[in-house]
């Protein structure tokens, strides 16, 4: 009888959080500032990086955002949700991003394109301005991911930069609903991925650590599905 009670107190604490309404995306900082202002997340900052904790009654984790520069950015994020957390994408430009899921699945929907969900050891890239689709980090399940963002002046120095992004052209824009599709990477960039999540560095080291982590895998996927 005891236990009922405590689950019918639970019920009651999570009626708010299943009856939420879908984050609305359209840039990188609706992302963060939704995490908390929409999702109830606790945030604490040190000097080149922001850990968004996951509400006790919605599940347990964290969203790890890290800044080494200006140049990339990088998200490490490591869930066991009660309630899936679902996030519309409304006109939103990708810049040039990639997911790599080692653990769990994340729901992707983008308009126009199918199967672009991720399960373990996929990898999206993307590239498409003005997107429009959802995401999902389902429930009870472990997720670990790995996003990682490539902008000003590392984006704008890439080989065929200009080239990729002329959206008039049929053949740039099957390639950027091609890349939205799940990939199965190399075992080398795979083991990238997972040292990012896994590697403990310090704090003096880290920026110099994720740049390069960073830029490596983005300048080596560039080479392998823009420029190649």
């Amino acid at each position: 009888m005891a236990l009922l009670i405590r689950y019918d107190r639970l019920d009651r604490r999570l009626e708010g959080v299943k009856m939420k309404s879908a984050l609305i995306l359209r840039g990188i900082d609706d992302y963060e500032t939704g995490l908390q202002n929409h999702y109830g997340f606790t945030c604490s900052e040190s000097a080149f990086q922001k850990k968004y904790i996951v509400p006790s009654e919605i599940g347990r984790g964290s969203i790890t955002n890290i800044y080494p520069n200006d140049d990339v950015a990088l998200s490490i994020i490591r869930l066991k949700l009660n309630y899936p957390l679902l996030m519309n994408y409304d006109d939103y430009d990708s810049r040039f991003e990639t997911t790599y899921c080692l653990r769990g699945h994340i729901v992707y929907s983008e308009t126009g394109v199918v199967d672009t969900s991720l399960g373990q050891n996929d990898m999206g890239i993307y590239i498409k301005p003005q997107s429009r689709g959802m995401m999902m980090f389902p429930s009870g399940e472990e997720i670990l991911a790995i996003s990682l963002l490539g902008h000003n002046e590392f984006l704008e120095n890439l080989p065929l930069r200009e080239e990729s992004m002329d959206y008039s052209k049929n053949e740039t824009r099957t390639l950027a609903d091609t890349l939205l599709k799940p990939h199965k990477t190399s075992i080398q960039i795979g083991n990238q991925f997972a040292q990012i999540a896994e590697t403990r560095i310090d704090n003096a080291i880290a920026p110099y650590f994720y740049d390069g982590a960073a830029k490596l895998i983005l300048s080596t996927l560039w080479q392998e599905y823009i420029v190649g």
